[in-house]
């Protein structure tokens, strides 16, 4: 496998508090049609997309609430306006 690939599966194997090789075999027994190195590389694509889905979700309930504050702090605004 190249390089890039390596480092994605160390990186992941330490954020999920097992080795390289227990990440590979678990890969491998529910790996299916793919080969060893297929599976490895799909469950990669499969992991960082869905990190950067939970990230994108994030930012946007970020976004949102910050945009309700925003919207309350502009009514209490014009509740202290006099008419």
């Amino acid at each position: 496998m190249e390089a890039d690939i390596w480092d994605a599966l160390y990186d992941v194997a330490q954020h999920r508090s097992v080795t390289p090789e227990a990440l590979v075999s678990e890969i491998d027994r529910g790996r299916g049609a793919y080969t060893t190195t297929g599976a490895v590389r799909a469950y990669l694509i499969r992991f960082y997309r869905l990190a950067l889905q939970r990230v994108t979700t994030a930012q946007q309930e970020e976004a949102a609430s910050r945009a309700v504050a925003e919207n309350a702090k502009l009514l209490l605004e014009c509740e202290t306006v006099p008419m």
